[in-house]
């Protein structure tokens, strides 16, 4: 299979469109999860040729392939569109078919093709190189790499603890959320004043987010890129470390 392009998604009247940008892919205005549509390009392109399981039309009903009960796959390649349909997963595998032809493939290691805008969206929040990370800010102190390559407290004298830092940072890559929050979700946290910020600074420029606190979860909010995401509560306070955590503990003698 050639160069991918485009992908659309079509079920019970339902269609989305996944779209390659560069390097990166699209859904509507939003960042696709790359990986996700990646491992799917691989499964229906495989390296070893599918086992035939079905030429005739009945049994290729009796397993679903069609577009009442299966989703249509639209590759774009170069110019040319490949269309296959993707039955119900049949123990191990999924039939295919490609256009209206009677066979019928398994194809293995196929991920679950959702016709869900959110199931496709990059839920990434923010993705730090560790290595080039030089500032973290809370709201009521920060941390600030010296040229050496240690950490140090801004406009405190206490001793970091170096390892507490390199998890912090670990924790920052990449900092995933649970789905995406829209007006409704919005409405059960009060957006006057966040519970805490944080802003990470690294060679690319600073990142600052913002974190609601809601009765069942969390809000955070990319103050740059002005998206709303859900984050489950234990992530999110995690993430709002007090000063203490930072110290490093002087060992008695």
């Amino acid at each position: 299979m050639d160069a991918v392009s485009k992908i659309q998604l079509v079920q019970s009247g339902n269609t989305i469109e996944l779209v390659q940008n560069g390097s990166e892919w699209n859904i509507a205005s939003k960042s696709a999860d790359r990986a996700m549509i990646e491992d799917l390009v691989t499964a229906l392109n495989p390296q070893v040729n599918p086992l035939l399981i079905s030429e005739s039309q009945q049994r290729k009903d009796s397993l679903q392939v069609n577009q009442e009960d299966g989703v249509r796959v639209v590759v774009s390649t170069q110019g040319n569109d490949i269309s296959l349909t993707v039955g119900p997963r049949n123990g191990t595998s999924y039939p295919v078919s490609i256009g209206d032809s009677t066979q019928v493939y398994a194809i293995k290691d196929l991920p679950k093709i959702e016709v869900d805008h959110d199931a496709w969206v990059d839920l990434t929040i923010s993705k730090v190189e560790p290595t080039q990370v030089s500032e973290i800010i809370w709201n009521e102190f920060g941390l600030r790499k010296q040229d050496g390559g240690d950490w140090a407290f801004i406009d405190n004298d206490s001793i970091v603890n170096q390892d507490e830092v390199a998890l912090f940072v670990a924790d920052l890559n990449p900092l995933e959320a649970d789905r995406l929050a829209y007006d409704q979700k919005l409405e059960e946290f009060n957006l006057a004043s966040p519970s805490f910020t944080l802003t990470v600074t690294q060679d690319t420029g600073s990142e600052t987010l913002e974190f609601y606190q809601g009765p069942f979860d969390y809000l955070a909010k990319h103050v740059q890129q002005d998206e709303y995401y859900v984050l489950d509560n234990q992530t999110a306070q995690d993430l709002n470390r007090p000063f203490d955590s930072f110290v490093q503990v002087q060992e008695t003698q």
